[in-house]
């Protein structure tokens, strides 16, 4: 059974928002990542449960064994919440935190704090999810985001802004204010039965802690702060389908 899948996250009766220091704001209704300009990720995973096999308690017991687990082997700290951790040392925050978790009537919803994209993405916590793209966030030249963001101007991949507009020049336009999200990684393709196609699978929505401004062709703007991939259709073959699109925002 998928790990994160087995306590996932379920909408709230009423939006959850989790705040930033900018003008944008996270609503952690439905499943979903925030990304935020300091590299840390807030992610909202949710999914209908049987509360009479699964109850709160038990979500909220297995949640904690597993992220501490894996705070222990990461850092040698067996726990699951940041506040836990500030007790001893005020500055420090861990690899992964339980934020919060709620079961109400058949919805289970978690929200778990990563300290940055590698954790969310890059580790074995998440390594058994058929769900997730690697994420990577930094700007134009950060030389920490492990080559990913290198050549984003010259690598033939069509940018257009919130409207639509092609940007035939992305140099012009992007400067070292601006922070990049790289969504890459392998689609599962399943089959369309009725168009006999295949299409991506992988479309987790990203908020970002900002306002987007540029996006790559194959990802679709839905609000001032908000964007997924795009399902694309794609001729009907065997195997999986890499894909890298981008987000620029500030």
């Amino acid at each position: 059974m998928k790990k994160i899948k087995v306590f996932a996250v379920v909408c709230l009766a009423c939006t959850l928002l989790v705040g930033c220091k900018s003008n944008s704001t996270f609503n952690a209704e439905k499943s979903g990542i925030f990304v935020k300009k300091d590299g840390t990720i807030t992610e909202v995973i949710i999914e209908e449960v049987d509360k009479e096999i699964f109850g709160l308690e038990e979500f909220r017991t297995f949640a904690e064994d597993e992220i501490a687990a894996f705070n222990m082997k990461e850092i040698g700290q067996l726990l699951a919440y940041n506040k836990d951790l500030k007790e001893k040392d005020n500055n420090a925050i861990l690899p992964i935190a339980l934020n919060e978790i709620i079961v109400k009537d058949n919805q289970v919803s978690i929200i778990l704090d990563y300290l940055d994209y590698n954790y969310y993405s890059g580790s074995d916590f998440n390594r058994l999810r058929d769900d997730i793209a690697e994420i990577v966030v930094g700007k134009k030249n950060d030389i920490s985001a492990e080559g990913k963001l290198e050549g984003i101007q010259s690598s033939g991949i069509v940018f257009k802004d919130t409207n639509g507009n092609i940007v035939t020049d992305l140099s012009k336009v992007i400067d070292d204010k601006m922070y990049i999200v790289n969504i890459s990684g392998q689609d599962i393709i399943e089959a369309d039965s009725q168009e006999n196609r295949y299409v991506r699978t992988s479309l987790i929505p990203v908020t970002v802690e900002g306002e987007i401004l540029y996006v790559s062709s194959g990802i679709s703007v839905t609000g001032k702060n908000e964007a997924q991939c795009i399902a694309e259709q794609e001729d009907k073959f065997d195997g999986t389908k890499t894909y890298g699109e981008y987000i620029i925002f500030k």
